[in-house]
């Protein structure tokens, strides 16, 4: 024992150094099988129909034809690298890990619209996390986010030329005419991948996905927890869990916040924020999406802004804008952040952007390189939810990016590295006592042998360099 110390007297710190970073290149290594990838995402996809879908609902239902020669290309890893999870302090990382691989595949206002006994038999769950976790605990889990930079290929449905009375009614597209469906078919189900289209960062997007709480359904979560119903069936909230509800909420926009102000892969510059769970997902809150939108949106808006201001200030973030049908809480929250200051003669600016994928098309992709678009999802189905047959950002989104397999760990590894990391660094936390007690017996045998010898001194963030955090 002597003699290993008094090898190492001058480097002990430096072994743990050499070590550390020998363990990171082992949990670093992936095998990345783009063919394994592939066949998960297939997998994962006939998992999506059910025996009375009939074709349209099968096409409607599925991520666009691309995504399948976009895990195959070159650019596919790079993509899968850039993701990282976002959560506040105190969540657990396996929690954020198995919330966001937990899912189903699509999933509307708890309507189960997947093959459950075959997502069981496949991937061992026929539930998401999100709920099964809730069975047990009977609290919802904390607000997990994460970042992905995804290929957009904006797509709309097209006509197939005929100038009926019924085609023009609906801009030319009907699912009751044979060659509209040919045509839906043929441009989004078997939709080639060009990845020359996507050089130099062209037609990317910056995407925050997140999931926002759920008033939809009485089979909700968000709708068990925060809400309470009386005798005569009147629903109604707690002022408590109104005040967990607004605090809930404020975490899922500081993600955003955060996200936006200090991931170093971006040069984000602005964030498109949607109106989160004001839509739908507030149909059945009390008073609707209008009291939603007052009672806790703006509310947990307004201090995750004041919590996360000098975060954005010291990043690049100028621009807040929001995305949707431009209605009037759109435009209050756009002329509200026109009024918050950046700088003692420069305000916030903020823009009122319509629907995905209209705006790609109108306003050009490019547009947007340096935005950051939070894409609220359902907490319970994987993102892109619906697809086409969903008509939420969360859908429009899926169906027009590769939000579906980047946000997925089983699609995308470098999620699960992140834990593994994460984990690791843990346990190399648990090794500073000893360290320390290695470098006092160094000290004491240094004094004994009255040596003058030169230490370095390195952290654990050394040994951790490169190592995303949750």
């Amino acid at each position: 024992m002597y003699i290993i110390i008094n090898k190492l007297k001058n480097y002990p710190l430096s072994f743990l150094l050499f070590f550390g970073s020998f363990v990171i290149n082992e949990v670093y290594s992936i095998q990345f099988n783009n063919q394994e990838i592939l066949n998960t995402h297939q997998m994962f996809k006939s998992t999506y129909h059910r025996l009375q879908d009939n074709e349209i609902t099968k096409i409607k239902k599925c991520s666009p034809g691309w995504n399948e020669g976009f895990i195959k290309s070159n650019l596919y890893k790079g993509c899968c690298e850039k993701a990282q999870i976002y959560a506040p302090k105190g969540a657990m990382p396996m929690d954020a890990y198995r919330f966001l691989k937990q899912v189903v595949p699509v999933d509307i206002a708890r309507k189960k619209l997947y093959d459950e006994s075959k997502l069981k038999s496949l991937f061992g769950w026929d539930e998401s996390f999100w709920t099964s976790q809730y069975k047990k605990t009977n609290n919802p889990l904390p607000s997990i986010g994460i970042y992905i930079h995804s290929p957009v290929c904006p797509f709309r449905p097209l006509g197939c030329g005929q100038n009926d009375d019924l085609h023009r009614e609906i801009d030319g597209y009907t699912e009751s005419c044979p060659n509209c469906i040919a045509n839906l078919k043929n441009n989004y189900s078997n939709t080639a991948f060009d990845e020359n289209v996507f050089s130099n960062n062209n037609n990317m997007a910056h995407l925050y996905y997140t999931c926002g709480p759920a008033f939809d359904s009485e089979e909700q979560v968000d709708y068990k927890y925060y809400l309470t119903t009386d005798t005569n069936n009147n629903v109604s909230i707690t002022p408590q869990r109104e005040k967990e509800l607004i605090k809930f909420m404020e975490e899922v926009i500081n993600g955003a916040f955060i996200c936006a102000s200090q991931n170093q892969n971006t040069n984000i510059t602005e964030i498109v924020m949607p109106l989160i769970s004001c839509g739908a997902f507030a149909k059945k809150y009390p008073g609707g999406k209008i009291e939603f939108f007052n009672k806790i949106f703006l509310p947990a808006f307004k201090n995750s802004f004041n919590r996360n201001i000098e975060k954005l200030k010291n990043g690049k973030v100028k621009t807040i804008s929001t995305i949707g049908n431009n209605t009037i809480m759109n435009l209050m929250l756009s002329e509200y952040i026109k009024t918050l200051s950046f700088s003692d003669n420069e305000n916030f600016k903020s823009n009122a952007y319509g629907m995905v994928p209209d705006i790609f098309f109108d306003d050009n992709i490019n547009k947007f390189k340096n935005a950051l678009f939070v894409v609220p999802g359902d907490p319970n189905s994987a993102g892109g939810n619906g697809f086409l047959a969903d008509p939420s950002l969360d859908g429009s989104f899926g169906a027009n990016t590769a939000l579906n397999i980047l946000a997925w760990p089983p699609t995308n590894p470098y999620i699960k590295k992140q834990l593994d990391i994460i984990n690791l660094k843990r346990k190399l936390y648990l090794l500073i006592p000893l360290v320390f007690l290695v470098v006092v017996i160094v000290y004491f045998i240094n004094s004994k042998n009255k040596k003058e010898d030169k230490m370095d001194y390195y952290t654990l963030d050394v040994i951790l360099e490169g190592a995303q955090k949750i």
